[in-house]
C-alpha cells in the first residue's frame, strides 16, 4: 500500500497517510477531490471494468484507443510496463469502459506527466503495430491533446523526420542518448516510428529539436569522430542562455572524453548535461572549446566542475600545469583557479584522496555529483 499511496500523492499533488483502514490526504481542496476519485478507481481495477465519466476529469485525463493485440504489450507482464511508465510521468493509467468507446486507455495526471505518457504509449505501438499512429505514407502521428491543456498556446508537440538508419542512433543504447537529450533540453522526446516528437512549452521544443539536429549533424558526416564527442559543425552559441563554455588543454581533451567517449558520456549522465568538443574554433591554439548545453544552469555548472577535476587530476598525473579556462588564453579561469588552489593547499591529504577516488571509484564521484546538483 506504501508505493501505492505515494503514487496517489504524486499523481494527485497530495500528500497520502495511511491512517488504520483509512487515508489521511493533505492539500488544496481541489486536488483532494481528484485523490479521492483516483482511490475509487484504483479499487475499481481490483474488481475488473474501470467505468469512467470524461465529464468527471475535465483537465485531468487523456484517452487513447489502442489496438486489441498491442494491449497486453503495452500493460507488460503483470502491468509492468504500465507501472513504470506511471513512475516515469507520476501519472495513473487504466484500462477503461466510458459511454462512447470500449477498453481505452486512460492517463490521469498533469498535463506533462499525461503527454509524457501518451507519447510513449504511442512509441510503444508504433513498434509492435505499425501505422497505427503514423499514417499509411508516412505522415507524422496525430496526437489528440484536450483543450484545457492547450488554453495557454504555449503547449504542444513538433516534430522532426529522421532516416531510417539514424533512429537507433538517436535513441542510443537503452534509450540513453535519447533520456540525455530529453534531461538537458527539458523537452520531453519520444521517437515513433521514424518521427521524433518533441513535447512540451514552444521553448523546450525548440530547444530539444536543435540539440537533436546537432547529434545528427555529428554523425552525418560532419564530425571529426563519430562518437560525437568532437564536432566540426559550427554552433552559434553567443545568443544562447543554456550553455556554457570552457578551453580545456589540448593534452587533456581526450583524458575528459574517454575511450570512445565513455568518459564524457558518463559526464553527461551524471549532470544531465548534452557536451561536445567543437573544433571549428581551435585554430592555432592550445586548447579546446567545450560546449556543455542544459535547461538549467546548476546542471551546466555541475559538469564545468566535473570537467575542471578530471583536467586538474590529469594534469598532475603528466605532470602539467594546464588548467581549464572561460577563454582560449593560457590563464586560468577563476573557477579554475579555485580548483587549483583547493588541490594545492590539501596535497598532502584531501584532495589527493578526493583525485584518485575521482578515477578508481567511479560510484563515489558520482555520489558527489548528484548531491552538488541537489
Amino acid at each position: 500500500m506504501g508505493s501505492t499511496k505515494d503514487k496517489l500523492g504524486r499523481v494527485s499533488g497530495t500528500h497520502i497517510e495511511l491512517r488504520g483502514s483509512g487515508l489521511l490526504i493533505e492539500g488544496p481542496s481541489d486536488r483532494i477531490e481528484k485523490a479521492k476519485k483516483y482511490v475509487q478507481i484504483l479499487l475499481a481495477q481490483r474488481h475488473g471494468i474501470v467505468d469512467v465519466d470524461p465529464s468527471d476529469h475535465p483537465g485531468d485525463l487523456t484517452l487513447m484507443q489502442i489496438p486489441t493485440d498491442c494491449k497486453g504489450f503495452v500493460t507488460g507482464r503483470n502491468g509492468a510496463t504500465l507501472r513504470q511508465i506511471e513512475r516515469e510521468s507520476a501519472t495513473l493509467m487504466t484500462f477503461c469502459r466510458t459511454e462512447k468507446d470500449n477498453e481505452p486507455l486512460a492517463i490521469f495526471g498533469t498535463r506533462r506527466g499525461r503527454l509524457y505518457a501518451q507519447l510513449k504509449i504511442m512509441s510503444i505501438v508504433e513498434g509492435k503495430h505499425e501505422n497505427w499512429f503514423v499514417g499509411k505514407d508516412g505522415e507524422k502521428p496525430d496526437v489528440e491533446i484536450i483543450d484545457a491543456d492547450l488554453e495557454d498556446e504555449d503547449w504542444g508537440v513538433s516534430w522532426l523526420k529522421l532516416e531510417a538508419d539514424m533512429v537507433g542512433y538517436a535513441l542510443g543504447r537503452r534509450g540513453e542518448t535519447r533520456i540525455k537529450l530529453e534531461i538537458a533540453s527539458g523537452c520531453i522526446l519520444q521517437y515513433i516510428g521514424l518521427w521524433a516528437a518533441f513535447a512540451g512549452r514552444k521553448a523546450q521544443q525548440e530547444r530539444g529539436k536543435t540539440y537533436l539536429t546537432w547529434l545528427l549533424e555529428q554523425q552525418n558526416g560532419q564530425a571529426a569522430k563519430p562518437s560525437g564527442s568532437r564536432t566540426n559543425v559550427k554552433i552559434h552559441w553567443k545568443d544562447r542562455n543554456d550553455v556554457k563554455i570552457l578551453w580545456v588543454p589540448e593534452d587533456s581533451v581526450g583524458y575528459v572524453t574517454g575511450v570512445k567517449a565513455k568518459t564524457l558520456r558518463n559526464l553527461e549522465s551524471k549532470t544531465g548535461t548534452f557536451c561536445f568538443f567543437d573544433k571549428s574554433n581551435m585554430g592555432k591554439k592550445k586548447k579546446e572549446e567545450m560546449l556543455i548545453f542544459s535547461w538549467k544552469k546548476e546542471h551546466r555548472e555541475a559538469a564545468a566542475e566535473e570537467v575542471y577535476l578530471i583536467v586538474d587530476f590529469h594534469q598532475r598525473k603528466t605532470g602539467g600545469n594546464q588548467t581549464v579556462s572561460d577563454h582560449p588564453g593560457n590563464s586560468r579561469s577563476k573557477s579554475g583557479s579555485r580548483s587549483r588552489s583547493r588541490s594545492n593547499s590539501k596535497r598532502s591529504g584531501g584532495s589527493r584522496s578526493r583525485s584518485r577516488s575521482y578515477s578508481r571509484s567511479p560510484s563515489r564521484s558520482r555520489s558527489v555529483s548528484t548531491k552538488r546538483e541537489k
